[in-house]
């Protein structure tokens, strides 16, 4: 019989899910409204933000899967994830951001990402669940 996961598993989980969707509704956005974008002269525009959020849905929802189903190689996969996608948000924001205006919430997305980054390594590194999913994986000498 498989034991429950932990609470901070289907947490993590279920914000890898988010991260997944809000890529999906990038994708859809960009195709929904692409002649208005493309009329607005919208940089770096909708080809980008289209191929941008299919590939942090897709990417997002390969970790949350990995860690559902216990891969071996989820837990560096989900770090390496998080780390690339906050990265490319962060850059995101800083090369596109046209107005003072969008700069009003600096300090609380540097801090949510700190949170969240240190979360994910923290909650990966330390936990004994995952540690035990690694071992089960391992093969035998």
């Amino acid at each position: 019989m498989q034991k429950k996961r932990p609470f901070w598993l289907k947490f993590l989980a279920f914000t890898l899910l988010i991260l997944s969707l809000t890529g999906w509704l990038r994708l859809y956005q960009s195709f929904y409204q692409w002649q208005w974008l493309v009329e607005l002269g919208v940089t770096p525009g909708p080809l980008y933000t289209a191929v941008s959020g299919a590939v942090s849905g897709l990417a997002a929802a390969v970790g949350a899967a990995a860690l559902w189903l216990h891969l071996p190689w989820s837990k560096r996969y989900i770090q390496v994830c998080v780390l690339v996608l906050m990265a490319a948000s962060w850059l995101e924001y800083l090369l596109f951001t046209r107005t003072d205006a969008g700069f009003a919430d600096l300090p609380f997305r540097l801090i949510s990402s700190i949170l969240y980054l240190g979360f994910v390594y923290l909650y990966l590194q330390l936990t004994p669940a995952i540690k035990q999913m690694e071992n089960k994986h391992e093969k035998p000498n």
